[in-house]
C-alpha cells in the first residue's frame, strides 16, 4: 500500500480539527464507527456514469527526456532542501524560529511537486523516490507545525 502526501495531510487535518473542537477524549471505537457509518452511507448511493458521447479523445503523450531531466533536477533541489532541514535540526545552535522559513519552503515545494508525481508513470523508480520524499516532507512539516520539536 502506497501512502501519498495528500492522504497524510488529510489525516493530520482531520486530527487537528477534532482536537480544536474538544474531541480529544474520543476513543478509537467511536472514530472507527463514524468512519464506517460515513463509508457505508456513501456506498449506498448509486453512482451514475456520465455519457461518453460528447467527450473527444485526448492524446496522451509520454514526457520526453527533456521533461524527465527537468523533473530529476526539481527532485534534486527538493532533496537539497530536505538535507538542509536535517542539518539545521541537528544543529543545537539553530533555533526553531530560524528553521521555520525552511519548513515553509518544504511545504511549498511539496505542494508544487505533487502534480509532478501524478504525471510519472506507474512502476517508474523516479515516482517511487518522489513519493517517498513527499511523504517524508509532509510528515516533517506536520510534526514541526504541531510542535513536536518544542
Amino acid at each position: 500500500m502506497k501512502i501519498t502526501p495528500k492522504e497524510i495531510h488529510d489525516v493530520a487535518g482531520d486530527l487537528s480539527s477534532k482536537k480544536a473542537t474538544g474531541a480529544r477524549n474520543e476513543n478509537f471505537g467511536n472514530i472507527l464507527k463514524e468512519a464506517m457509518d460515513a463509508s457505508s452511507a456513501a456506498g449506498n448511493r448509486a453512482s451514475v456514469v456520465p455519457p461518453l458521447d460528447g467527450i473527444s479523445r485526448i492524446a496522451l503523450e509520454k514526457a520526453d527526456q527533456g521533461d524527465r531531466a527537468a523533473t530529476v533536477e526539481r527532485i534534486n533541489r527538493f532533496m537539497n532542501i530536505l538535507e538542509s532541514y536535517q542539518n539545521q535540526m541537528e544543529d543545537s545552535t539553530v533555533t526553531l524560529k530560524q528553521v521555520s522559513p525552511l519548513v515553509s519552503k518544504m511545504e511549498e515545494e511539496t505542494q508544487n511537486l505533487i502534480p509532478v508525481l501524478d504525471t510519472l508513470p506507474e512502476g517508474d523508480n523516479l515516482k517511487d523516490v518522489l513519493n517517498r520524499l513527499l511523504v517524508a516532507s509532509t510528515v516533517e512539516v506536520i510534526k514541526f507545525n504541531r510542535g513536536d520539536y518544542v
